[in-house]
């Protein structure tokens, strides 16, 4: 973490990170005895800095909401290990690169909102594969032609403005 001008983290010290500004805990589902955590939400919080890699030791983490933040580089490639993340908001930040292909890689995923970042190229057309319910993709840096499977996707919603220049080839999809 580079910068925390509003101390969301100031907390953030000793084993007991339940306590954890922002950190939310529930029971494990493999035993109720355990304690474990089972959400971040910092979401407006102002934190400047770079996702770690040890967000992959999160294994039992369901929502995972860093929006409006200043969040940049990256999404780690230990974000395959989150099995059972349903949420993910990135939203708001300065995320860059390619498409982040992780996030084909976690069952679970339902809510997808990476809008208002740096990513860019093309979006993966196995992500209209997914059965995601929400996919915001706007404000993004991306460059595609309209996938032929748009039509088909199980997608409840998919957010594609601003930025996000499909371009139509007038072939039947």
């Amino acid at each position: 973490m580079l910068s925390d001008p509003l101390g969301y983290t100031a907390n953030w010290v000793g084993s007991n990170v339940c306590n954890y500004t922002g950190v939310f805990c529930a029971q494990a589902l493999d035993d109720p005895t355990i304690e474990t955590v089972a959400g971040i939400d910092l979401n407006h919080a102002d934190i400047a800095g770079y996702l770690p890699e040890e967000v992959g030791h999160l294994s039992d983490i369901a929502s995972f909401h860093v929006n409006s933040n200043r969040f940049c580089g990256t999404v780690p490639k230990s974000f395959s290990k989150l099995k059972l993340l349903h949420e993910l908001d990135l939203s708001n930040n300065r995320f860059a690169g390619k498409f982040p292909l992780v996030l084909l890689q976690l069952p679970a995923l339902k809510y997808l909102d990476i809008r208002f970042n740096e990513f860019e190229g093309r979006i993966p057309k196995k992500l209209l594969h997914k059965h995601l319910d929400a996919i915001f993709l706007n404000d993004n840096r991306f460059t595609h032609e309209q996938p032929h499977n748009l039509g088909n996707s199980p997608v409840s919603v998919i957010v594609l403005a601003n930025k996000v220049p499909w371009m139509f080839t007038g072939k039947p999809g």
